[in-house]
């Protein structure tokens, strides 16, 4: 196994990069659903969204993040890929069969919501597993181009889509997320059919393997998910779907500042699958860690200062009570990106049990606590709940990470070092006059 050198700042740049593009289409996707078919139709956009969330990682069993460790860690690139499609074909059939069912159930097309949701999830949720997969692929081979490519194009879909659509009604934004998914996965079937004659069988010690880690590494994902989606289930027992809009939008805002944290992540998990012992993947650890509660803290200042104004001017005055909501999710923005920094390292490294040991208790307090403010306090009650199971599962996974073989402590606050290792870093991607001398590698700082 060889660990790639001087590509991780690289990786996180070109992500943030795309990322900065599929939130600008994120946003535009949520104004143009908040426009045309008001909090009603945000709230249902919003149930397909968490329904879908938390069925794909149990549909893919972790093979997107075991294709990643498995191919960052040099095993053949055609073998996991043809895992994937065995398994996406599956998927596929599972699916059908769950819609084919909903459809018997209620003689065609049922005319509730949630029916409309559950034979709207059951075919979307293969082209997602679908699209993952393909994404867990290239990212292992440090593809980070087609890795955020996917997702940018899946983002756009969509907001054609909705542009295009929701004349129709609310309903139609469960036809337009299906579309979201469905053209990106055709375009990538169509391309790996070109390399068909290139399939190699995976064989039963890969496919093994990548079962066995995938399961550990679903359970962390489903917990994730969970975690960001659960709440919209619940609290939609008792609070009306206008609200479930309202909140959503909140929760949406907030989770813009936890971005950075997310793709830093994302590109960690390959970093670490590459380096055996983990030495220079923890190196960056502490700073990515500084960089974002910097981050997050100027991005709460910010959103008290404007959010008041912006949220009802952007969305609609029917969404201006989301700006509280913004302030009290920011929290859960840090302990989000807190988590994903160092549960990507840690699932790099093959360690599992603080990942999903973190999940499991953020997941029990947001359940419990959502069922019990939820039926008194509304959607603001679900957020100080959220925020709070966010911030104990970037704690409990801390301590995992602390647990770890050959861990450090972290130190938490930037300094002048940090900046002038950012500098040296950005100055070593410049490109340099005929007879400079190179710059310095740049310090790793913890």
């Amino acid at each position: 196994m060889t660990t790639q050198r001087g590509t991780y700042g690289r990786d996180v740049l070109v992500s943030v990069g795309f990322t900065g593009l599929i939130v600008l289409s994120a946003l535009a996707n949520s104004v143009v659903i908040a426009r045309m078919v008001g909090t009603e139709g945000r709230g249902l956009y919003a149930l397909l969204v968490a329904v879908t969330a938390l069925a794909w990682p149990l549909a893919g069993g972790g093979l997107n993040h075991a294709a990643t460790w498995r191919v960052g860690g040099g095993d053949d690139v055609s073998r996991v890929a043809t895992l994937n499609h065995v398994w996406a074909a599956l998927v596929l059939l599972v699916g059908g069969g769950v819609a084919a069912a909903v459809l018997a159930l209620h003689r065609g097309i049922p005319g509730g919501d949630v029916a409309l949701v559950a034979l709207a999830a059951s075919l979307i949720v293969p082209a997602m597993v679908y699209c993952e997969l393909t994404r867990g692929l290239v990212l292992g081979q440090k593809r980070v181009w087609a890795y955020n490519g996917i997702a940018l194009a899946s983002a756009l879909c969509l907001l054609a889509a909705n542009l295009f659509l929701l004349r129709g009604g609310s309903r139609y934004v469960l036809v337009t997320l299906g579309i979201a998914y469905w053209v990106p996965a055709l375009a990538i079937g169509l391309l790996h059919l070109v390399r068909l004659r290139q399939a190699r069988p995976p064989g039963r010690e890969l496919t093994r393997r990548s079962l066995r880690y995938g399961v550990r590494a679903a359970g962390a994902t489903l917990a994730e998910t969970t975690l960001m989606r659960v709440d919209v289930l619940l609290m939609a027992v008792w609070i009306p779907v206008a609200d479930v809009g309202i909140y959503s939008t909140a929760d949406q805002c907030a989770h813009m500042v936890a971005l950075l944290g997310i793709v830093a992540g994302r590109m960690m998990l390959a970093q670490s699958a590459a380096d055996p012992d983990g030495r220079q993947t923890r190196s960056k650890l502490g700073l990515a860690a500084r960089l974002l509660i910097a981050v997050t803290a100027l991005g709460t200042v910010l959103a008290a200062a404007t959010a008041w104004f912006l949220i009802p001017l952007i969305f609609g005055e029917a969404f201006a009570p989301a700006w509280v909501g913004v302030l009290v999710l920011m929290p859960a923005a840090l302990g989000k990106g807190l988590y994903a920094l160092f549960s990507t390292y840690l699932l790099g490294q093959g360690i599992t049990r603080p990942v999903v040991r973190a999940g499991a208790a953020a997941i029990t307090l947001e359940v419990v606590g959502v069922l019990a403010t939820a039926p008194f306090f509304g959607w603001m009650g679900v957020a100080v709940v959220k925020t709070a199971a966010c911030l104990l599962q970037a704690a409990v996974v801390l301590v995992g990470y602390r647990l770890s073989p050959g861990a450090e402590p972290v130190r938490w606050l930037l300094r002048g070092d940090d900046l002038r290792a950012l500098r040296r870093w950005l100055e070593s991607r410049l490109p340099r006059r005929a007879g400079s001398p190179p710059p310095g590698p740049p310090a790793g700082s913890r």
